[in-house]
């Protein structure tokens, strides 16, 4: 490497190629810059060569400015950017290939952000002298970089406390001692100083929500250790640093982890436990990852290990990544690993734990004191997370059980699954589970029972006992988590009180506690609604226990129906069949009117004790949601059941809601979230869509919900019977279902009772946090009946949009009792699979056929047949219809 002067590295970049502008358009001139810095030229930067080291982002918001601010504040001296949304950092250009840079910047199209395999480069020579590589390489490790982030960690280190990671919170708070807040002035350091301040100074402090500072004398348990990712929300005193987020604490305190240096890592790896990789890496998180283990170490920027020991101890000068989490710190480097020890006590070696074999686990559980969940699981894993236990197992590839006794001594030989974190591993089967034995420790093995205690919630909500299915049991009970159903009223004029009976038996039957009543401006609607609330109350003589809430529906109402407001809820209020919270307030929810700033003034003068949990649509700038609508309650975000684009669903927009909504789960605000089977929309008023519902979108929001439940306080299934928008899982009855005026594709063949049929299943898993057991084996399947890519010329709607979001796909689920074989047979063609106790998804393309027939064999036996009127491709319709036909069997 030559290391070049400012003065003759400019010489040399001006006499190379035409110079390469950042602005795309001439008339951009001017860029606004931290002092010290400016652009050099456009670069040749690839995988096999990098210009700059060190990516630090990627994504929307990318711009020139954006990308040097970035460098500037992590102390690199070059700065550039890639492909229109990338952004590097190092101190040092590797790679001084000229070349001619000209994709937008992804965040302002008249700036040009480097290109495919090129990088527009700014450098500071204010600070810092750069230098240029004269050959490429590609992973330079560079001793500069790594010993100047040395020195920066350790000047961090240097502070009384540390930041221990992102934390899972609950009412009963993991710091509990005290607390204060503030609205627009809170930081990490005013937090600490409060807590500090506090008499006995307490020495753990984190800050949550944005606006909350809490305080104790202890670290939180490493088992509700939460992704720094889900810390993410901006200090009201701060907008540079992060303070937690909805019911996530960033947690700070004494650290029992010093820093040990870089060290080399090799095939054989330095730390050979656990390994974990998370795109929000940092060393806190990577020693949350490895507590019960003597060593962390973080690598190559998102990768972390652990051990009890080194089995290499050679120094590096390699550690120069940013890491994933926080690019202010480092996280190894390719095959340079950031060691720390902690000086708390090891806990036992897992020689010290002998099998015992394999046995049958059940809804009390075998082993019932502790239960942790990870990807990476094994049984060594599961050993450290259960010190102090005389017992462990490991259940389904990625749980891990503990306890001093064992509740059940029937073996079994379902211990089949390989284990998440080592495929040459077997940790356990479907409710099957290899328990090990604590060397020296007591043994203790019985039939009793126990009953693990609920977790606690945020919202006050309704607590209703979940119930069992036809082909599944429960395994526990609810933990205060309500389970609810949209209702059209206005698709309602036919139906009679024994109609509304029927559908109240029908989701109760389903684990669905209440219906959510849409409301519009027809006049003959709040009839429809009496005879729901009163067909619901005269269900309890029978034992069944449903009730209903009104929801506004505001694109029919407007801000001025104040009136018809308040003598709906003044109607319902005392009905003994009115959903409401366990403090007596009684539910009521909107479809959007988020523009109205009547709420709290209408809603006061109807006199009743109410908890307001609206769906509004917009998207309120400035203030939090709650700020501007004081009498929210609770937020419900209706749009989260669907993908935004052409991708999988995701918990993202969930996760913006909760950051604006402002509510306060803690002191009983209610948030509720959205689930759906499917959507498309084809009718003369110029709706004319499809969200993408592939991918078993119904199965895969449910258990997202399951996973967020420490989140969630309620479920809203949308929908009971919006035929008009495809996502009803009620029957279909024209007679009495006032089906919309031209939505044909809404008929009794496209009976959507498989998803109804599910809900009971997965309302369970949600309830109580366990999944059920499955007693009879179950199959549900769906599909579309003529391709998406179909055109249809007769149509006068013509194509339908984002009809490319979907592709010509069988979905299949089996629930299956134990391990199997499933064959489908759709137009003489068969597939296929081994099927596992459980929940199983199966997708195959679609073929012309008039139905599908499903056989399901174990151990040489024929389990079922069930055939489906599921068709494909038999006719050319004249309408598009790109709703799905359901079936469920046997």
């Amino acid at each position: 490497m030559v290391a070049l002067s400012s003065t003759l590295l400019l010489s040399a970049l001006n006499q190379a190629v035409s110079f390469s502008s950042p602005f795309l358009h001439t008339t951009a001139t001017t860029l606004a810059l931290p002092e010290g810095w400016s652009y050099q030229n456009c670069y040749q930067h690839s995988e096999s060569g990098h210009a700059l080291p060190v990516k630090v982002y990627s994504g929307s918001a990318n711009s020139l400015s954006f990308c040097v601010a970035k460098c500037e504040n992590a102390g690199f001296a070059f700065a550039g950017t890639s492909s229109g949304e990338e952004c590097w950092c190092g101190d040092e250009l590797v790679n001084s290939e000229l070349d001619t840079c000209s994709e937008p910047c992804s965040n302002d199209s008249s700036q040009t952000c480097g290109g495919r395999n090129q990088m527009s480069v700014f450098s500071n020579w204010s600070t810092t002298r750069p230098t240029i590589a004269t050959t490429p390489s590609k992973r330079a490790k560079r001793t500069t970089l790594a010993q100047r982030h040395h020195s920066l960690s350790l000047n961090k280190r240097a502070s009384a406390s540390q930041s221990l990671g992102c934390f899972v919170d609950a009412n009963t708070r993991v710091l509990s001692l005290a607390s204060t807040s503030s609205s627009t002035g809170m930081t990490t350091a005013s937090c600490q100083s409060f807590c500090a301040s506090h008499t006995p100074s307490l020495p753990y402090y984190g800050t949550e929500n944005g606006n909350e500072c809490w305080c104790g004398s202890a670290p939180p348990p490493t088992s509700l250790a939460a992704s720094s990712s889900d810390c993410s929300t901006t200090c009201t005193g701060d907008s540079n640093s992060k303070c937690g987020g909805a019911w996530r604490i960033n947690v700070y305190g004494p650290s029992t982890w010093t820093s040990m240096g870089c060290f080399a890592d090799q095939n054989a790896r330095t730390l050979a436990g656990p390994t974990y990789t998370d795109a929000a890496m940092t060393p806190a998180l990577c020693q949350q990852k490895c507590a019960g283990y003597a060593y962390a170490g973080t690598e190559y920027q998102t990768q972390c290990f652990c051990g009890n020991s080194m089995t290499v101890s050679t120094p590096s000068t390699g550690c120069s990544l940013t890491c994933g989490g926080d690019s202010s710190q480092i996280c190894g480097g390719g095959w340079a690993l950031n060691v720390y020890k902690t000086s708390a006590t090891a806990p036992p070696t897992t020689s010290a734990w002998t099998s015992m074999g394999c046995y049958v686990d059940q809804s009390a559980r075998t082993l019932a004191a502790a239960t942790f969940t990870d990807a990476a699981m094994t049984p060594a894993l599961c050993q450290t997370k259960c010190a102090g236990y005389a017992y462990s197992g490991v259940e389904y590839g990625t749980e891990c059980y503990c306890a001093n006794s064992m509740s059940n001594s029937a073996t079994s030989s379902g211990c089949t699954s390989t284990c998440g974190g080592d495929s040459s591993k077997t940790c356990g089967g479907g409710w099957a589970i290899n328990v090990y034995h604590l060397s020296g420790a007591a043994t203790s093995v019985t039939t009793s029972t126990s009953t693990a205690a609920s977790a606690p919630t945020g919202g006050s909500t309704v607590t209703t006992q979940s119930t069992s299915g036809s082909w599944w049991t429960a395994n526990g009970s609810n933990t205060g988590k309500a389970v609810t159903a949209h209702v059209i009223v206005g698709n309602t004029y036919g139906r009679t009180s024994a109609d509304w009976t029927n559908d109240i038996k029908l989701a109760a039957a389903q684990n669905i506690d209440a219906f959510a009543l849409n409301m519009g401006s027809d006049s003959w609607q709040p009839d429809r609604m009496q005879d729901a609330y009163d067909a619901a109350a005269a269900l309890s003589s029978q034992g069944i226990t449903f009730k209903m809430f009104v929801s506004f529906d505001m694109t029919s109402l407007n801000c001025g129906s104040t009136g018809t407001i308040v003598s709906i809820m003044q109607r319902f209020a005392s009905h003994p069949a009115q959903m409401k919270t366990s403090a007596g307030e009684m539910w009521v929810s909107t479809f959007d009117g988020g523009s109205c700033s009547m709420w709290q003034s209408t809603l006061n003068s109807a006199g009743v004790s109410y908890k307001f949990i609206p769906a509004f649509f917009n998207d309120i700038s400035g203030a939090t949601m709650k700020a501007q609508q004081p009498a929210m309650g609770g937020d419900f975000l209706w749009g989260g059941c669907w993908p935004s684009s052409d991708t999988p669903i995701s918990w993202d927009n969930d996760n913006y809601r909760i950051e604006r909504n402002g509510i306060n789960r803690g002191a009983g605000d209610i948030y509720m979230a959205s689930v759906s089977p499917w959507f498309f929309v084809h009718l003369n008023s110029g709706r004319n869509s499809i969200f993408r519902s592939d991918d078993w979108l119904y199965l895969e929001r449910w258990e997202m919900l399951h996973d967020q439940r420490s989140l969630v306080d309620a479920v809203e299934i949308i929908s009971w019977n919006d035929w008009g928008e495809s996502h009803y899982i009620s029957t279909v009855d024209p007679d009495t279902g006032d089906i919309p005026a031209g939505a044909n594709y809404a008929s009794p063949q496209f009976d959507h009772t498989a998803f109804l049929a599910m809900t009971g299943y997965y309302a369970s898993y949600f309830k109580t946090g366990n999944r059920p057991t499955v007693t009879a084996d179950k199959i549900f399947m769906w599909s579309r009946t003529h391709s998406a890519g179909l055109s249809i010329g007769s149509d006068p709607i013509g194509p339908v949009q984002n009809s490319g979001w979907t592709t010509d796909m069988l979905i299949v689920v089996l629930f299956a009792t134990s391990p199997g074989t499933l064959t489908i047979n759709q137009g003489g063609t068969s597939w296929s699979q081994a099927v596992v106790a459980g929940p199983n998804k199966l997708s195959h393309g679609l073929v012309s056929t008039s139905s599908v027939t499903a056989v399901l064999t174990r151990n040489g036996g024929t389990v079922f047949t069930f055939t489906a009127p599921l068709t494909y491709g038999q006719s050319t319709p004249s309408e598009y219809n790109f709703n799905v036909i359901s079936a469920a069997g046997p």
